[in-house]
């Protein structure tokens, strides 16, 4: 008799960020799991490939960040997957809020994020109780006066994000008249 031992392969990095692909306990498929420094255990199992995938290799640099690869097909017919793993939140490049602003005209803001593994969305609170917006650049209109922390959140596709925050001091605007009227002086 032989005895076939599944497949695992494991990564750990100097700080303690580990990344396992082992196959599941009834060997019929093979799958992943992820542990942060310090944690007591590794992340609940995602799936990977189904039982015939074979020789997995894994890797994770100092961020977290890792990559799987495995033989996914059989021989002859085999077929390399890699798939990646992100840890690391995204990176907020620069950010543009203007240091003031008046009430009741639209103000322009602009930030621009990257992430190593995809798609970055950006979104915005403006402090002021409004709703936020969405986009790397957007524009805002204040209605009252005060000073107000605007933040923007940058969100990877793994759902990792970052954020940067800065102050806006808002000036109030021009009173707008809406009804005048002119009582002639008595003599």
């Amino acid at each position: 008799t032989t005895t076939q031992f599944p497949a695992m392969a494991l990564a750990m990095n100097p700080t303690g960020d580990g990344l396992a692909v082992f196959a599941t306990h009834d060997n019929m498929a093979l799958q992943a799991a992820t542990r942060a420094p310090g944690a007591a255990s590794f992340s609940v199992p995602i799936s990977l490939a189904p039982a015939t995938a074979q020789a997995p290799s894994v890797a994770i640099d100092d961020a977290g960040d890792g990559v799987a690869v495995y033989d996914a097909g059989l021989s002859p017919a085999a077929m390399v997957q890699a798939r990646g793993f992100d840890a690391t939140p995204p990176s907020i490049d620069s950010v543009s809020i203007p240091p003031s602003a008046k009430a009741g005209v639209s103000t322009a803001l602009a930030a621009a994020a990257t992430d190593t593994w995809g798609p970055v969305t950006e979104s915005w609170s403006f402090g002021d109780g409004s709703a936020g917006a969405t986009g790397a650049s957007v524009t805002h209109s204040f209605a009252k006066a005060g000073t107000h922390t605007i933040t923007v959140t940058a969100t990877d596709a793994a759902g990792n994000t970052a954020s940067r925050s800065g102050s806006i001091k808002v000036a109030a605007g021009k009173p707008v008249v809406s009804k005048a009227s002119i009582k002639p002086k008595r003599f």
